[in-house]
Formats: C-alpha cells, sequence, structure tokens
C-alpha cells in the first residue's frame, strides 16, 4: 500500500508539471502583472540578508504598500532611513525620500511598460533577464494563504549564471537561485525566495551573498480607492529636486 501511494503521488507530481504553463512565460507575465492587471492593493515584506567580504553581515527589512489601477499606481515603503512614496496619477509621477525629505516631480509615462520604467527604474532591464536564463521550470502547485485568502499558485524555479546592469546603478548579480509563487488567475508573484551573489557598483566593488525573502503579506483584488489615493502631497519642509539617487533624470 505504501508503494502504490508513493508511486500515485509520483505520477501526480508528473501530471502536474505536464499540464503546467511554460515556467519563462509565467516569469514574464509575472514582471508585468503590476501595471497590466486589474486593479488591486496589497502588502509586502521582504528580509534581505547581506553577507559582504571584509565587513559585517547587513539586513534589510523594508514593508511595502501597494495600490494599482490603469495608468495610476502609488507605492509606500517604511521604515527609517527607507521610507519612500512613489506616486504616479496618469499625468505625473512623485518620488518622495523620507530620510532626505525631497522629492521629484516628472511627467507620468504613456505605456503599462514605460510607467513599469519610470517608476522602478531598471524594471525593463530586469525583464530581459529573462533571455539569460539558465533554467527555468515548474516544480509544483501550491496554495498560499495570504492574510486569510486563498490563492492557487505556480511554484515556478530559475536559475541564472550571471547577469549584469548598468542603470540605475551598475550591478552584476552571478550564481541566481531564485523560487517564485505566482498566482494562476491573476500572475501576480505572491512570494518569492532566493540566494545570488551581488557587486554593487562597478567591478572594482566588493561582492556580497545575499539570501532575500519576499511574501506578500495581504491582497486585495476588488479595492475601493479614496479620492486622493492617487494624489501626492509634500510632507511639510519637503523639497523638490530635480533628481534623487537611483531614478532617472529626465
Amino acid at each position: 500500500m505504501r508503494l502504490f501511494t508513493v508511486v500515485l503521488a509520483l505520477t501526480s507530481s508528473h501530471a502536474v508539471a505536464a499540464d503546467a504553463p511554460d515556467a519563462q512565460a509565467l516569469i514574464a507575465e509575472s514582471s508585468k502583472a503590476l501595471f497590466h492587471q486589474q486593479p488591486f492593493r496589497m502588502r509586502m515584506h521582504m528580509d534581505m540578508q547581506m553577507q559582504m567580504q571584509g565587513a559585517m553581515n547587513q539586513t534589510i527589512a523594508l514593508d511595502m504598500k501597494l495600490a494599482v489601477a490603469p495608468g495610476r499606481f502609488r507605492m509606500d515603503a517604511t521604515p527609517m532611513p527607507m521610507d519612500s512614496t512613489l506616486v504616479s496619477d496618469g499625468q505625473f509621477t512623485w518620488f518622495y525620500v523620507g530620510a532626505m525629505k525631497k522629492y521629484t516631480k516628472k511627467p507620468a509615462a504613456g505605456s503599462p511598460e514605460a510607467l513599469a520604467e519610470s517608476v522602478m527604474p531598471g524594471a525593463s532591464s530586469m525583464t530581459g533577464m529573462l533571455k539569460d536564463l539558465t533554467s527555468a521550470r515548474v516544480a509544483r502547485e501550491e496554495t498560499l494563504d495570504v492574510g486569510g485568502l486563498k490563492r492557487d499558485c505556480y511554484v515556478v524555479e530559475f536559475t541564472v549564471d550571471k547577469f549584469s546592469v548598468s542603470s540605475p546603478v551598475p550591478t552584476t548579480l552571478r550564481n541566481v537561485h531564485q523560487t517564485m509563487w505566482i498566482d494562476k488567475e491573476r500572475k501576480l508573484t505572491l512570494k518569492q525566495i532566493g540566494d545570488f551573489e551581488m557587486q554593487l557598483g562597478g567591478p572594482s566593488a566588493p561582492p556580497a551573498r545575499a539570501h532575500q525573502e519576499i511574501a506578500v503579506t495581504a491582497l486585495d483584488l476588488a479595492p475601493a480607492f479614496a479620492a486622493d489615493e492617487f494624489t501626492f502631497t509634500p510632507p511639510e519642509g519637503a523639497v523638490e529636486v530635480d533628481s534623487l539617487p537611483g531614478m532617472p533624470k529626465s
């Protein structure tokens, strides 16, 4: 009986893998889902541990709130000194960094792809990482509990030997191993765990090993937005500038 159960489990696993979508196509869809899908609101938490050569280990924790509607986007990140607000109302895009008390205001991008690049510099380059995939597969299917909301997901595993971008900061990633939980219906990435080596700032910069975990902790797929949800009001004392570190100058 035990042997039959094992054989049945293996057979079911193979059947799921055979019927699953192409892994690379799923990753591509997920990279666009923030800007191409129906309105939603989510909360996310990120933990990253970095082990740098000749330096103490560093841990970064970040909480993010996202609100997305067609042509409009808002992201609020905490805590200090990482706190920032990014808002696009369809006409203009604002980016505010709390630690600097400075913000930029730029014309909003027209297409979803351009909006992605304007609010997340390097987004188009990261999408280009798909061509450098060493391997990618749909490993299994799982149901995630996201703040009480059950979502069926494809679990996608991929590796990249080496990938480099020049903007907004020269960065090279090596030995990338990532696992993504991609929502079957909306193609949003609801969880991601990965390990990689990172060289930030050019070939002379010291390399670091990193472990990153990102999880969506709350998800609303039919949100009601407040009238000022996608309006940016500068905090008291904030100063408008032409550019900020890590953001495009035009």
